[in-house]
């Protein structure tokens, strides 16, 4: 729905996994720190030569370089240069800063980023706008948690919101405040690093519709049918970005009672309950 462009133009946008790490420098020598390596997670783009040199190991990059003793300590070398730092960059490792150009001919191999990590378990917040039959504006708060297999999702949810003036004519106009508990599935779609997920869901709600000009107030119970798309797009090993937009209908919305008269005036825009909600969400996502 509303969602869909922004996740496809972030699909478009990604490509397959980055190369980490890319190694060069005598095959045998390569191969050896290779086997040493422990990938980091994430992992930033780093290009290392590595050579023998007067009996030690050299390790560079165009910043900076060491001198080690072992391959398994080029490749904790390594593996420093291609972890992200916590708090901005660091200084680089004091040495010359040789260049890649004068590198001795040999083995070039490069490494792909790790895959992801996916939490089969994650808890999301998700802030709500929307609108509803009637023309009537909305706001409101989803808090869901979700169980993953696969590419196929289930999950369950609360959700609060609230539209300040629903109503037709100043007598009929109504606060109205919502509460729901819902349950859904969802099947997923990978294009590259984003995900965009189709589903379906069903709960109860309670509605309070309070009228504005005079002290009258009515709650009433009903049902919600709920089709989605949701998108995510990671941010970080736990953590992504949620979209979610939805087309709510609630089979049992129905009008307070009033005048005849008036009922047959106004019609069916007489109830302050409507039968419809179309939302937009937008929040975070934990994995646990």
């Amino acid at each position: 729905m509303f969602a869909t462009p922004i996740l496809l133009l972030l699909a478009t946008a990604a490509s397959d996994p980055e190369v980490c790490i890319t190694l060069r420098g005598p095959p045998a020598l390569v191969d050896e720190v290779r086997a040493a390596l422990h990938i980091p997670e994430p992992c930033r783009r780093v290009e290392v030569r590595v050579e023998r040199v007067d009996g030690a190991l050299l390790v560079a990059t165009t910043e900076a370089s060491r001198r080690v003793s072992t391959a398994r300590m080029a490749a904790t070398v390594v593996e420093s240069w291609a972890t992200p730092p916590a708090f901005g960059e660091v200084v680089p490792p004091p040495g010359p800063r040789p260049s890649m150009a004068a590198a001795p001919t040999g083995e070039v191999v490069e490494i792909e980023a790790p895959a992801r990590r996916e939490a089969r378990v994650g808890i999301a917040v998700l802030g709500e706008a929307g609108i509803a039959e009637g023309d009537a504006s909305m706001g409101g708060l989803l808090v869901r948690g979700d169980v993953r297999f696969d590419d196929l999702f289930l999950w369950g949810g609360a959700r609060f919101a609230f539209a300040p003036r629903y109503g037709v004519g100043s007598y009929w106009d109504s606060r109205r405040i919502e509460g729901a508990l819902l349950a859904g599935a969802e099947f997923r779609f990978r294009l590259g690093p984003v995900s965009i997920a189709p589903g379906l869901a069903t709960g109860v709600n309670v509605v309070r519709a309070e009228t504005i000009d005079f002290d009258r107030s009515r709650t009433s119970p009903g049902l919600v049918f709920e089709a989605g798309l949701r998108g995510e797009i990671p941010l970080a090993d736990a953590l992504a970005l949620e979209l979610f937009a939805s087309a709510d209908y609630l089979p049992m919305a129905r009008g307070r009672e009033i005048d005849p008269a008036v009922a047959l005036t106004l019609g069916p825009r007489a109830s302050p309950d409507p039968r419809w909600v179309a939302r937009l969400g937008l929040g975070i996502r934990w994995g646990l």
